[in-house]
Formats: C-alpha cells, structure tokens, sequence
C-alpha cells in the first residue's frame, strides 16, 4: 500500500531503555474489510459512522483499488477532510503534498506518513507502531503512536502521545507539548494498538542532529525543539471544531514534562501488583487531575523479586511519606511469564510538591498496598530503574 522512507525508518533510538508491551492487534491489512468465508465477498466488519464506505467488494483487486485512495490524502489544498471511528481499523495511512488542510484520522492506524505539508493541522489518532513526518513545515500535530520519527521539518507545533521516545532528525523549530484530546473510541483504539495512556514519553526527544548551541528542551545542541506551553490545546493550534472530537478533555494524563528544580521535594510511591493497589493508583491520578502537578508518566517492567525487594527496603508509613510527589503502579501479571508484555508493569508519575492538591486520604487505609521512598533512597531507584525525567 504504498512504501516508507528508509533513512528515517532505518533510525534507531538508544536501546539503553525499556521498552513497553510489544504491539497489540490493532494493524490489518485490508482496514475495517475481511473475506466472509460463506459469501466469499470482502465485506465491511465495523460500525463506522462513515456511510460512504463500501458494504462489500467482490473481489480482492477492487478492494485494493479501491482502499488505496481511502488512506491516501495527496495533493490537496485547503480542504478539511475526515476518517471516521471503524473507517480505517489498524490500515496504513499516507498524506503528502497537502497545504492549509485539516486533516482528522479518528481511527487507529498501522504506520502514517506525512510527507511535504505546510501550513496543515494534522489529527493522527492512535497508531500501532510509527508516524513519520518528514519534509513538513508550518504544521499543526495531534498524535498519539508508539514511535514518531520526524526528518527535515521546520517551524511546526506537536500535542504528542508516544509510547517510546520521539526521534528527530535534520528537524529545526519544533514545539512540542503533550497530548490533549478526546473522542469517543480513543480508549479502545488505545487498547488495540497495547498503548497504556500511562506511558507517554513525549518529552523524551532523542535528536541525532542536535546541533551546537544551548537551550531549552532536547539534549546536546537543544536548539531543535522546545517545550510548548502547559495547557495547549488543539484549538489554541488552530485547528477546526469537528462533531465528536474535544480538544479540551484527554482519557491520558497531562503531564508538563518539566522536572522540579529541587528533587528532595518529590517522594516516590508505588502500588502494589494488587487490584487494591491498582485502585488506588488510578484514583491517586485521577484526583491530581488536570493540575500542574504531573510532571511525567512511564509504564515498564517490574519483575516480581524486584518489587519484593523494594518492598522490604524502603517501606515508610511515616505521615510525611503520604505528601506524594510521584507515584508508581505495578499492574496485575502473570508472575514467571515467559513473555516479558505480561510481567506486572509499574507506572511512575513525577509530580511537583508545590502544585499537589490534597491526595493523602486516597492512601490513608491499606498501606500493605503501597510504599512509599524518602527523598534520598528514590533518587537511586529513578536512575537504576532509567525513570529520571
């Protein structure tokens, strides 16, 4: 269905990190089509609100014919075009050559390239493995993927969710900040694609040019991509209002990306692999809330003699302990899985003292379902573990 640039797919991010689950089911060939077995028609398996699809294609090649044009967006100019919830069900999707459009994807996707677009805002919804941006310029960007590589761009602004850490290249002037926004399937397509809306390592730019001069945001020359603003939104981007799409709301926490400048003001505390545990953390997140608290969230793999360990070591019921700063979810397993994606997964959330609301009641009971670390000891288990943001 089309072919994916090798120099930007040949890039590969530092492998000194853990990865999170592997992709999930959310890639398919042929989109929201399969062949019914009885008719032998290629019919459509999902609910879209899209009724220009097709019902069914009686034979394979009409069926790529006809889907090639429906994941492709080229040459267009000022248009605003739409790919409804079950349109495009874990196809490819490709844009290029576009100027001034707006472009919504409401559906998970395999891999979406956009290619020489300028002056576009682009809504790419969950992707089960990369996007790729290269040669845009002047753009506006919502996406959630597992892996974004962006080459030769310039001046665009990015809401990202990704799964493993951005990689820019030959890019210059990118603003990036995280992902807000919402419509009504994005938890499922999330899911589809193994995307944990607790693993978003958006601000975690891994950049192979990165220049000579200093500044904010990045590592070595810095002077590639900033951090936008806490709190924008798409709206504020410029992008259009369209039925079902909130720009303001977002099931996947925000977090500002930005550390406290005085670590002995954090603590870290982490739930036990319990459903208690679990509760207990997602409600601990939930009531921080939009604030300006989170500073970062990462979901990875937390052995069961790791966590027993950490356990025994560093348990503190001290009242002081309970003025959360970070906080971490070990998610139920299969204990001794030989498959490492089904081993308890724990989830960090860095949050800055001065702005936490009040969250200690949440962990007044049940303390054999959480621990918490002094200021010191978390320090050494941020760096041993690869959670320093």
């Amino acid at each position: 269905m089309g072919s994916l640039c090798s120099s930007a797919a040949n890039i590969q991010p530092p492998s000194n990190r853990i990865l999170p689950p592997p992709p999930g089911k959310g890639s398919s060939k042929y989109g929201p089509y399969s062949k019914d077995a009885s008719t032998g028609l290629w019919t459509l398996q999902t609910n879209s609100e899209d009724t220009s699809l097709p019902k069914s294609f009686e034979k394979e090649k009409q069926l790529k014919e006809w889907l090639l044009q429906h994941i492709t967006i080229a040459n267009q100019r000022s248009q605003s075009i739409v790919r409804s919830p079950g349109s495009l069900a874990g196809a490819q999707f490709l844009i290029s050559d576009c100027e001034d459009c707006d472009l919504y994807l409401l559906d998970h996707t395999s891999t979406v390239s956009v290619d020489r677009c300028t002056n576009c805002r682009i809504f790419i919804g969950p992707c089960d493995s990369s996007v790729f941006l290269r040669n845009c310029k002047y753009c506006k960007f919502i996406i959630a993927t597992r892996q974004l590589r962006t080459r030769d761009c310039t001046n665009n602004d990015m809401l990202l969710f990704c799964g493993t850490e951005p990689v820019i290249e030959k890019t210059k002037n990118l603003r990036i900040g995280c992902f807000r926004s919402s419509y009504f399937e994005i938890s499922k397509h999330m899911e589809t694609c193994a995307l944990s809306i607790y693993h978003n390592r958006w601000n975690s730019v891994h950049d192979f040019t990165p220049g000579n001069s200093t500044g904010s945001g990045g590592s070595g020359g810095r002077n590639n991509w900033t951090l936008l603003e806490r709190g924008i939104t798409g709206k504020d981007l410029g992008m259009k209002d369209i039925p079902g799409l909130n720009f303001e709301g977002t099931t996947i926490p925000l977090t500002s990306g930005s550390s406290p400048s005085d670590v002995n003001r954090t603590r870290l505390v982490m739930f036990a692999p319990t459903a208690e545990g679990v509760k207990k953390g997602q409600e601990f997140i939930e009531k921080i809330g939009e604030g300006a608290a989170l500073i970062a969230c990462k979901h990875q793999v937390m052995l069961p003699e790791a966590w027993q360990n950490i356990s025994t070591e560093f348990k503190d019921n001290s009242i002081e302990g309970k003025k959360i700063c970070a906080a971490c979810i070990v998610r139920p397993g299969i204990d001794g899985a030989k498959d490492i994606s089904l081993l308890p997964k724990t989830l960090v959330v860095h949050v800055n003292i001065n702005d936490m609301q009040q969250t200690g009641d949440i962990l007044n009971q049940n303390t054999e379902h959480w621990w918490s670390f002094p200021p010191g000891q978390q320090v050494d288990w941020f760096q041993q573990w690869g959670l320093a943001v």
